[in-house]
């Protein structure tokens, strides 16, 4: 579990083990929308806020939530558990 504070902006990070060099995309479910990640080599990160901070260029988070990801590699698309984004005062 993440503690993110209510007027906190932080990346969060995922590493991903065995991913091909040709994956497709690589995203992480918040808010009700799969979000894409910025990738460097096997790790993925994503700016996310609380609500009340500065959203720009960042994912606001309004509540904790239990995050997934997922990694599409054709035919594959894979979804795992990413962890939970707690919200702090």
């Amino acid at each position: 579990m993440t503690y993110l504070p209510r007027d906190g902006r932080e990346y969060f990070h995922w590493t991903f083990t065995g991913l091909p060099d040709d994956h497709g995309a690589v995203e992480a479910f918040i808010d009700g929308q799969w979000r894409a990640l910025t990738m460097d080599g096997a790790v993925g990160r994503l700016l996310v806020a609380g609500p009340d901070a500065d959203s720009t260029g960042a994912v606001v988070v309004t509540a904790d939530t239990d995050v997934k990801v997922r990694v599409t590699d054709s035919p594959e698309i894979v979804v795992r558990g990413g962890g939970w984004i707690r919200i702090t005062a």
